[in-house]
């Protein structure tokens, strides 16, 4: 068996983390079974080599920003495009779909890939794989979650930052995508019922344990002559329980009880102080530091760790909610008293409380302290009798032979279940099917007998470009069987004369002639005179590549309930940005358009809900007709690569609207759909307070700007992109000499920093 796992931590790194620790485990324990086990993973070299028989690890560098300095402000002229459009971690997991496609034409494909959950590194894998991509269509992907961070950062108080925010929701999607899920508690596999919609069931499998289970068989307690030690090991972090955890002691050395506490981990931050958890509690805790009760230490060698382990009487786990520590495995393999929270998989660890370990409820008052309190006393052949039972448990629980059965039991499971679903994932709560094929006993596919594919390009005074736009069209590996210009009202002569030219010259095409009444209008109008089944909307100075709506029309055949697809659009003429666009997605859809005008529409979606609203009689026109569609259960898609040109011209809608027009339509979404407002309204009203007006969102995965934390260099580039649309700054950045005096300037600045 072919199997993939991608993951963001090397395995053995001296950086890696649990999710490191856990590839490691159960690539040994596959070593001598038919298995041929790839791990592909960020790493700092870009190389592929081989562990051992059936085992090697492919590394890659993050191409994040790897870009070199760029005068004409251009992102796609930079070194690291296309990754630099986006934020680190959704850039990540598009190199790593670029690294799985390259890889299977070199190697071939895998029976199975693997993926965490956490940043969602599969995100754009199972994008693409869902919009037609033919080198994945046949691979069943599997998400193993390990700790997502929609979760993790809102226990750890991180407000809605973007494009955190966006991380978290893209890691709600690949659980929703997933062809199969893992997760090694039942408390985390219930936990996620919490956060996202998903269909089918979560597959529950323990982590392996080390193939020696961590360190040597016996170790013995420690001397009862010792003073009593409490060991902390892990992250010093909120999630991981360690603030309440010191104020609960700190009760019992008000008491009067004598014991040392020993935390032993890296530092995380603590967002509502602006500061380190580490930081916090050094300045909280400081005379219990001075006076020898409170040890810190940094992260440590496994060695040393085993160390305080062997030292400790007590090991606590007082999480606030965790999957499955490695922390509470390592203790208890070592035969060491365990006290951990009920809240997370550590309880399934330990089991019945009191024999393998102990138990405490942070929902009761006092628990953690009584429990600590009277472990703290307990005699030491009682507390090997609990670290031999503790040991035999986790030995039986996480035992490298079975995991590592089940796991190959559950791939060949994957593997002979996979079928194609028919319908689009969709992860937020309350997603209802569109009302006509809830009502319909098989999905409606249009009529047989009509046109596949109709073009509409609303028309106003845009001679010069729309001749452009239908060459475009016209070039299509699939071509439209009509083509309707709705000329709105045009006032120019020139452009009606080049109308008549094209619709003598194409006899797909009809020019549809109406009184100015808005790009609404133009577009119902051309959608209720089509007879596709599917109508393509075309702004008349855009252009489309060959293969947009063929890859388009993919989309809307395999899942009845897709209604539009569209794709990244890449600007040109005064400006030669990268939009890429994201699926429709709610709450976040509502405060921020990710959808482009120039789609491929399910022609029975959009005049079941009654086209564009002409209301919107500015601009957003399109915006309002997304959210229009979402709210009916229609589906948007993004084909995550570039197929349109979107034309950045001076004089058009978008470039002559004003801040208080904007304001205004938004206004109007909101009062036009006030249901979906007052019910999403929470989450909304979070995202606006960690990013401001959602006027100036842009797209949610990119990069965050702080120029506060920039490099002098970072912020003259941004400023540079900034005047890029100015046409005398254009003039000036095109002169050699302007170029090399600014150069001269930035090598100054940069010797400075």
């Amino acid at each position: 068996m072919k199997i993939w796992i991608l993951a963001t931590e090397y395995p053995g790194s001296r950086t890696g983390g649990g999710i490191a620790r856990y590839v490691e485990n159960l690539a040994n324990s596959f070593q001598g079974k038919d298995v041929e086990l790839t791990v592909i993973t960020r790493g700092t070299k870009n190389y592929h080599h081989q562990i051992s028989q059936g085992y090697s690890i492919v590394e890659f560098t993050s191409n994040h920003d790897k870009g070199t300095l760029n005068l004409v402000g251009s992102p796609t002229q930079c070194a690291s495009f296309p990754y630099n459009i986006m934020a680190y971690w959704p850039a990540l997991s598009y190199q790593m779909a670029d690294l799985v496609e390259s890889l299977i034409q070199k190697i071939g494909a895998p029976d199975v890939i693997e993926c965490q959950d956490y940043t969602a590194l599969s995100y754009f894998l199972l994008q693409r794989k869902l919009t037609g991509n033919p080198a994945l269509q046949n691979i069943p992907i599997l998400v193993h979650c390990h700790g997502p961070a929609f979760l993790v950062d809102k226990i750890d108080r991180r407000p809605s930052i973007l494009p955190d925010y966006w991380v978290g929701e893209m890691e709600k999607f690949c659980i929703a995508a997933a062809d199969a899920r893992l997760c090694p508690s039942n408390a985390m596999a219930k936990k996620l019922t919490e956060y996202v919609s998903y269909q089918g069931e979560t597959k529950v499998i323990p982590l392996p344990g080390p193939s020696t289970m961590f360190f040597a068989p016996t170790l013995p307690p420690p001397s009862p002559s010792e003073k009593p030690t409490v060991l902390y090991f892990g992250r010093l972090q909120i999630l991981k329980g360690i603030l309440p955890a010191l104020e609960a002691i700190e009760s019992l050395w008000n008491a009067g009880r004598d014991f040392r506490v020993v935390l032993l981990g890296g530092d995380t931050a603590y967002m509502p102080r602006e500061t380190t958890v580490g930081t916090l509690i050094r300045s909280r805790y400081a005379h219990r530091l001075q006076e020898g009760s409170l040890i810190m230490h940094d992260s440590c060698p496994a060695k040393e760790v085993a160390e305080y382990i062997t030292a400790a009487h007590v090991v606590i786990v007082p999480s606030l909610f965790e999957n499955f520590p490695n922390t509470c495995m390592e203790a208890m393999s070592m035969g060491r008293v365990v006290l951990a929270s009920k809240s997370g998989g550590q309880a399934e660890m330990i089991g019945e409380d009191g024999r393998s370990g102990f138990l405490f409820d942070w929902e009761v008052p006092g628990d953690f302290t009584t429990q600590l309190d009277r472990l703290l006393k307990i005699s030491q052949e009682e507390r090997a009798q609990i670290g031999m039972r503790a040991r035999n448990r986790i030995t039986e629980l996480c035992s490298v032979e079975k995991i590592s059965t089940q796991r190959l039991q559950h791939f060949e499971e994957i593997i002979k279940q996979y079928k194609k679903p028919s319908l689009f994932p969709v992860s937020w709560f309350g997603y209802k099917l569109p009302a006509s094929i809830r009502n319909a006993n098989s999905p409606c596919q249009g009529n047989a007998e009509a046109p596949r594919l109709s073009v509409v390009i609303p028309f106003f005074n845009l001679g010069k470009y729309v001749g452009d736009t239908l060459k475009s069209v016209l070039a299509s590996t699939c071509l439209p069987e009509e083509i309707l210009i709705v000329n709105d009202g045009s006032t120019e002569e020139a452009s009606l004369t080049i109308l008549r030219e094209l619709e003598s010259q194409h006899p797909t095409l009809r020019v549809i002639h109406q009184p100015n009444q808005g790009v609404s209008s133009a577009r119902n109008r051309g959608a209720n005179e089509a007879r596709g089944n599917y109508i393509a909307f075309i702004d008349a100075d855009d252009e489309v590549q060959p293969e947009f709506f063929s890859k388009a029309l993919r989309v809307l055949d395999a899942y009845a309930n897709v209604g539009f697809v569209y794709s990244w659009n890449q600007c040109f003429e005064s400006s030669h940005d990268m939009f890429p666009t994201w699926n429709v997605h709610f709450p976040y859809l509502l405060g921020s358009n990710t959808v482009a005008a120039n789609c491929v529409i399910r022609t029975e979606a959009f005049l079941e809900v009654g086209g564009n609203n002409v209301a919107f009689e500015y601009y957003l026109e399109d915006y309002e007709c997304w959210i229009n569609l979402t709210k009916h259960g229609w589906v948007g898609v993004a084909l995550p690569e570039c197929l349109v040109r979107y034309r950045v011209r001076s004089g058009s809608r978008s470039r002559s609207a004003t801040n208080a027009g904007f304001r205004y339509q938004y206004d109007l979404i909101v009062r036009t759909h006030p249901e979906l407002y007052q019910r999403w309204g929470g989450e909304l009203a979070q995202l606006q307070a960690s990013n401001g007006s959602a006027l100036y969102w842009d797209q949610p995965a990119k990069p965050r700007q702080n120029f506060q934390s920039e490099s002098p260099i970072a912020v003259c580039e941004r400023m540079i992109r900034r005047f890029q649309e100015i046409a005398f700054v254009r003039f000036l950045l095109g002169q050699p000499t302007v170029v090399r005096i600014l150069k001269s300037i930035l090598r100054r600045m940069s010797a400075m920093c």
